[in-house]
Parts: C-alpha cells; sequence; structure tokens
C-alpha cells in the first residue's frame, strides 16, 4: 500500500500534536506535584501563625503567657521525640544521650543571638517585631546550632558502626554527661552587657561553654510561630525521609542488617547518616 503525501502530513501532524500534548501533560504534572509538595508547609505556618495570634486572646490575663509557654514547651518536645524517632525508631539504633545535642545546639544559638544583637544593635533587647531582624537572627542561630549538633551527632555516630545494643546506649549516655558535667563545671556563657560595652569588640569572646544560669540576658525570640513552623518542617521532613530510598535502607538496617548489607545497602552510611539528621533536628529543638 503506498502512502499519499497528505497521509504523511497528517500522520506528522497527529505526531506533533501528541507530543505537545505529552510536554503540557508533564509540565501541569510537575507543577501540581511541586504544589502537592509544599501544601504541607503552607497549612503548617498558617496553623502556627493562628496559633501565634489566637492563642494569646483566647486566654486573656496573666494566664496568657503561662499556657503559651506551655504549648511552646510541647512543640520542642515534639520535635526532640520526632528527631530521636530517627535514630531510635527508623534505624533502630538504641540511643539514650540525645539530650546532649539539643544542649550544644541551645548554647549554641544562645552565643549567637546574645552577641549578634551586641554587635548590630547594642544591646540585648528583642527588636523588629513579629518577622523583624531581631527573629531573623534568631533562625539563622537555631540552624547553626543544628549544624553544629550535627557536626557532634557525625562523631557520636562512628560508634554505631562497631556497636549496638546496650553498648551503644551507654556511648551516648556519656556523650550526654559529658555535655551536662562541663557545662556544669564551668564559668558563665555570657559576659554582662556593661562589661561587653566596656570592652569592645575585641573581648567579646565568652569563655568555650558555661553554665545555664549564665544564659541571663539572652533575648528571647522563641515563641508558637516559629517553634510550630519549625514543627512542621520537622515532620514533613521525617515524613518524606521514611518513604525515601534513604528512608527504606534505614529501615532495613533495623530490622536486618545482614541482610540489608546483602542487598547493597551501605550499613555504615545509614547509621551516621540517621544521628547526622536526628542530631540536627534536635540542635534546632535546643
Amino acid at each position: 500500500m503506498t502512502r499519499t503525501p497528505d497521509s504523511r502530513r497528517s500522520n506528522g501532524s497527529a505526531s506533533h500534536a501528541a507530543v505537545t500534548v505529552s510536554a503540557s501533560d508533564s509540565q501541569s504534572g510537575f507543577a501540581s506535584n511541586t504544589l502537592m509538595g509544599l501544601m504541607p508547609f503552607a497549612v503548617g505556618i498558617v496553623l502556627a501563625t493562628l496559633l501565634h495570634f489566637v492563642l494569646p486572646m483566647v486566654v486573656p490575663g496573666r494566664a496568657g503567657p503561662y499556657y503559651s509557654r506551655i504549648v511552646t514547651d510541647i512543640g520542642i518536645a515534639i520535635i526532640m521525640a520526632v528527631s530521636l524517632n530517627i535514630v531510635n525508631g527508623m534505624t533502630g539504633q538504641f540511643s539514650i544521650g540525645h539530650a546532649g545535642f539539643m544542649t550544644l545546639g541551645g548554647y549554641m544559638a544562645a552565643f549567637i543571638s546574645y552577641y549578634g544583637s551586641m554587635c548590630l544593635w547594642g544591646n540585648t533587647e528583642t527588636h523588629g517585631g513579629f518577622l523583624g531582624t531581631g527573629e531573623w537572627l534568631f533562625v539563622v542561630s537555631c540552624i547553626v546550632g543544628g549544624f553544629l549538633a550535627a557536626g557532634a551527632g557525625y562523631v557520636v555516630g562512628l560508634p554505631s558502626l562497631r556497636l549496638r545494643g546496650d553498648y551503644l546506649a551507654i556511648v551516648t549516655l556519656g556523650f550526654g554527661e559529658i555535655i551536662r558535667v562541663v557545662l556544669q563545671q564551668t564559668g558563665k556563657v555570657i559576659d554582662s552587657a556593661e562589661a561587653l560595652k566596656a570592652g569592645g569588640l575585641s573581648k567579646m569572646i565568652p569563655p568555650p561553654v558555661g553554665g545555664a544560669l549564665g544564659f541571663d540576658g539572652v533575648p528571647k525570640y522563641t515563641n508558637l510561630f516559629w517553634v510550630y513552623t519549625i514543627l512542621t518542617v520537622t515532620l514533613v521532613v521525617a515524613y518524606r525521609l521514611k518513604r525515601s530510598s534513604f528512608g527504606r535502607a534505614m529501615i532495613s538496617v533495623r530490622e536486618d542488617e545482614i541482610a540489608a548489607q546483602a542487598m547493597g545497602v551501605n550499613i555504615a552510611r545509614q547509621k551516621v547518616l540517621a544521628f547526622v539528621i536526628a542530631a540536627f533536628f534536635a540542635g534546632v529543638a535546643g
């Protein structure tokens, strides 16, 4: 059967139209997937904003700050628990020194918030109001504190390559106790504002570590909005990590290390990665 030029042109037009429709469908599908991926973050931020503004109005008077503090502490505890679940739940590593990562992140965030406020504004008062410059300094301090804790998580995660069960728990407990004892046995974390003003920037370097009582004067930017926004990010990341190839590899390590290794899973990388990710979010919670 011989094809005419008209039939060849019609077939070419149909193929071109099919390719065009396929490309448009792929673009619309990509946009839809992107929108669905961002939806949990948007919903969490909206709920955090409503909680930040509505709770003080619902609970007026002196009880408002009290209940706001309780709800804030609940959010921080959930962030801590979700991060711990990445190590204990998903990877099956018995870690009981998670508070050490939280402490490191909290101390580093306090350093940056305090000395950053002194460098930028010359005092430690809160600046900028809701979503102001001071709160963005607080966000930066939380992220840096999380990275410091993640570095510590990498170091602590290395023994998990050869230890498991109670022996790994003892190592992680020892890490947490070392952090606690060192902080309790040293001086103040921060100098007074008067000393900083008198000494200049050259004398603004604090002692390496210090006791929790040395945190007097740190600007208090922690509020319901930021806590529950960070909680939203933590929950979404943990959920997507569990459903990703990395998460499935972590779960396989928990179920049977020998079988996971036989299937090509890098056991060492998954264990250390679990400690690093969990320590990061614990540091942010601190």
